[in-house]
């Protein structure tokens, strides 16, 4: 049994989502991977990624765990030219980790935000690149978030 319960789990979505929303970098801001092409500018997707107990912040009464939160930022490619997609998408990228980096509990929703990986993966942009979805070529950037909460799960008697 968790104790994260459903609405700690619906407040940090919300909490990830209102930081890039108030960036005001992004045109869309969406909480789950897009399925379709998103539709012009800057936007913003959180989706889940791998959950794993944190045996250096757990105990004999409950297991913390760290709950990765994948994120990408979406650009259409050549809606500008190739010189200023680079330049801008290194702004959002830094600017979005600047953001975690401030506000590491995410509005008191969590213990922290890992930045550095002292319980394994840090927060980091793992891979830069292109996509293509429905015909449409995009510049894409992909964040890792991982997030640790302590007493995810209660332990057995």
């Amino acid at each position: 049994m968790s104790n994260f319960n459903s609405q700690a789990i619906l407040s940090l979505f919300a909490n990830l989502r209102t930081q890039a929303k108030t960036s005001g970098l992004f045109r869309q801001v969406l909480g789950h991977e897009p399925r379709s092409a998103p539709t012009g500018g800057f936007t913003y997707a959180l989706w889940l990624g791998p959950i794993t107990p944190v045996p250096a912040v757990s105990g004999l009464n409950a297991s913390a765990g760290r709950v990765t939160v994948q994120a990408r930022i979406y650009t259409p490619f050549l809606a500008k030219s190739e010189d200023e997609i680079e330049t801008d998408m290194m702004r959002a990228v830094l600017q979005m980790v600047g953001f975690y980096s401030g506000e590491i509990t995410v509005a008191g929703t969590v213990m922290e935000i890992d930045l550095l990986g002292a319980y394994g993966v840090p927060l980091e942009v793992t891979q830069v690149g292109y996509l293509d979805m429905d015909g449409s070529y995009y510049r894409v950037a992909d964040l890792t978030i991982p997030v640790i909460i302590d007493n995810l799960w209660t332990q057995v008697d």
